[in-house]
């Protein structure tokens, strides 16, 4: 609703943002933007791209999140319904052209307003208020940051953050708007509902011979029996293919040193860090730790840091930010640095202890490297095989003789439907491929042609089939079908003569006063009309009503049943109106009639005006982000690689 309300001209839009973006950013200063530069891509947005490896790490987050919440019920396969992969680089795009955008108009954050959110974040802090630089570094370690990466993604995530909020908190909601809505949705209404049961007509008569010709052919469709295909195919696939005997220790070493920094774990140093906010209070302590003072001692009384708070623990030279990690990585084994500079301020930071760079010996690795190896080379095969198959399907050999000449296996499918059903048995049949597209190529096919190879939803498998033989579909010949084309006569006369009784019921509505009085409805349903002594209808049950007070515009626990045409029917009817009939979820069929319409008062409904308000808001927020995601598209072209991202 709020959208049709709500129609901008793009360009009314654009002047509008911008113009809020210029006054909203003109308090921040201009600075620089890191711009991507890989070049293998999953996608191009403007003059920035998506690496592989950020859609990776970001897919995996997502992944490792939804386990946390599904656990075992995470398979691949609910994974690609979910369509997450599309999501994800969705995020990854906007979040590319967020920053383009935050460059173009100058808002660019340095590191001093990151490091003053870092430092605002209680878990960082000590029981004073002070920074907790070992806090601080733990977390780092246990989400795999380093100090500038981390101080970097801050920045660029509040610049972001900042568009976002100007664009959704500018969106505006007229209070004229909330009540008419609010008016809306709220008023409620007397309804006298009679309800006429679906097994109210129990019995008709038999039908003539010309009647059960004229339905057989105007219902023909209904009397035929389903296509069949009995498909042969072949399928590629890792399974398909015996890789085992390629594996030897050859490969294993040559695969260990082409992934050896997987099974390599850097230097690391074990550093105690005092920090300072200026350089001459450094230097303090750098001249008192030369002079012999203990390291703990200078550190609680000139930076009231006590000996928890001083130790980094041991870390790897790219946790280290890159200004300082050079010297400190240059420091013998007990040795104190000479006051060092940072983004956080100055530092003196003294050596206990180097663990020496390791390396896992190919002994403890090469099960995994073994796996590793299968999945590739399988892979390989599989891409090499499916060129071959191609060349010969091309060439004009059969399936079954490139089945022959690449050592494949034919399948069957047996005769199936299109929805993989056997004709004999009735049931799935358990020799067919789960791929999605299977049984559509195999019902595109021509009888006695080949697919081309078509490739699985995973893209590393491939399938082609043949069909063998098609049985078509027919029309079953009248006689086949005479029992069930009378059941199916009387079933259609039946429910034609409960509608003809229900509107029967609608002019008796229309008739009565606010009072409905369901006993002379039933004695003029009991009577029939032309049409049900016409059939020799018996009526066997009785019309029942149902009263409410308060309807409400859309279902409650008392209306599940009811249709939702009905509601729209009853609340455009006037008092005093009834409606026509309409069928409910267990076919009865329901008319009703408007005795009162009750108007809400939102007056006294400060919360629920509130609350329609709050959602037409963030409607409105979500149309306006919408558009301006629009606009960042047409400033910024994105260009999606969906075969690599569909890879991952």
């Amino acid at each position: 609703m709020l959208k049709k309300i709500m129609e901008l001209s793009s360009k009314f839009f654009v002047a509008l943002l911008l113009g809020l973006l210029v006054l909203s950013f003109s308090i921040w200063g201009v600075g620089d933007v890191f711009r991507s530069n890989v070049s293998d891509a999953v996608a191009i947005v403007g003059e920035q791209e998506i690496s592989e490896g950020e859609f990776r790490q970001a897919m995996n987050r997502e992944v490792d999140h939804m386990k946390q919440n599904f656990g075992d019920q995470l398979t691949p396969d609910v994974l690609k319904s979910l369509n997450i992969h599309k999501r994800i680089i969705n995020q990854l795009v906007n979040d590319k052209l967020l920053s383009q955008e935050a460059q173009e108009i100058g808002l660019v954050f340095g590191d001093k307003p990151a490091l003053q959110q870092i430092a605002s974040v209680p878990q960082f802090r000590n029981e004073d208020g002070s920074f907790n630089a070992e806090a601080f570094h733990q977390f780092l370690r246990g989400q795999g940051h380093s100090e500038a990466g981390f101080i970097k993604m801050i920045s660029d995530t509040t610049a972001r953050q900042v568009l976002i909020d100007v664009v959704t908190n500018n969106a505006f909601v007229s209070e004229g708007l909330v009540k008419k809505i609010y008016e809306y949705e709220n008023e409620k209404r007397k309804v006298s509902t009679v309800i006429l049961p679906t097994n109210l007509i129990s019995e008709i008569r038999e039908p003539t011979t010309e009647e059960i010709a004229d339905f057989y052919e105007k219902e023909k469709s209904k009397f035929s029996t389903m296509e069949y295909r009995d498909v042969s195919y072949l399928v590629l696939n890792s399974e398909a293919v015996d890789v085992e005997k390629e594996i030897n220790e050859d490969s294993l070493k040559q695969s260990y040193q082409a992934h050896i920094r997987d099974y390599t774990t850097p230097e690391k140093r074990n550093l105690l860090n005092i920090i300072f906010e200026s350089k001459e209070a450094a230097d303090e302590a750098y001249q008192q730790i030369k002079s012999g003072k203990d390291f703990y001692g200078v550190a609680k009384d000139l930076a009231n840091q006590d000996k928890a708070e001083t130790a980094l623990g041991y870390l790897a030279k790219e946790d280290l930010l890159p200004e300082i990690s050079e010297k400190i990585f240059s420091l013998a084994k007990d040795e104190v640095s000479e006051p060092l500079e940072s983004s956080f301020g100055w530092h003196v930071v003294k050596l206990l202890d180097i663990k020496p760079e390791q390396v896992e010996p190919i002994e403890k690795v090469k099960n995994e490297l073994r796996q590793k190896l299968i999945v590739e080379k399988s892979e390989e095969i599989v891409y090499s095989l499916s060129a071959k198959l191609e060349d010969l399907l091309a060439a004009g050999s059969s399936l079954e003789e490139a089945a022959n000449e690449l050592g494949l296996k034919l399948n069957k499918t047996g005769m199936i439907n299109s929805a993989g059903v056997l004709k004999e048995r009735g049931e799935l049949t358990k020799n067919m491929p789960r791929y999605s597209n299977f049984l559509s190529v195999a019902f595109a096919t021509e009888e006695g042609q080949s697919s081309s190879l078509e490739q699985g939803e995973d893209g590393k498998s491939y399938f082609v089939l043949k069909v063998d033989e098609v049985i078509e579909p027919r029309t079953k010949a009248l006689d086949e079908v005479k029992g069930n084309v009378i059941s199916a006569w009387k079933q259609a006369k039946s429910r034609e003569l409960l509608g003809g009784l229900a509107e029967g019921v609608v002019e008796s509505l229309k008739a009565s006063g606010d009072n409905v009085n369901i006993e002379e409805i039933n004695k003029k349903i009991k009577a029939g009309n032309e049409e049900t002594q016409k059939y020799s209808a018996k009526i066997a049950g009785e019309a029942l009503l149902k009263n409410f007070d308060s309807l409400k515009r859309s279902p409650d626990e008392n209306t599940t049943d009811y249709p939702a045409s009905f509601f729209e029917e009853v609340f455009a009817l006037k008092k005093g109106d009834a409606s026509g009939y309409h069928e409910k979820v267990n076919k009865d069929l329901v008319v009703g009639k408007v005795i009162e319409i009750i108007s809400a008062n939102y007056k006294k409904d400060a919360d629920g005006l509130g609350q329609i308000e709050q959602t037409l808001s963030y409607d409105a927020s979500e149309d306006m982000w919408e558009q301006y995601l629009l606009y960042l598209r047409s400033k910024f072209p994105v260009k999606i690689i969906e075969e690599k991202i569909t890879s991952e």
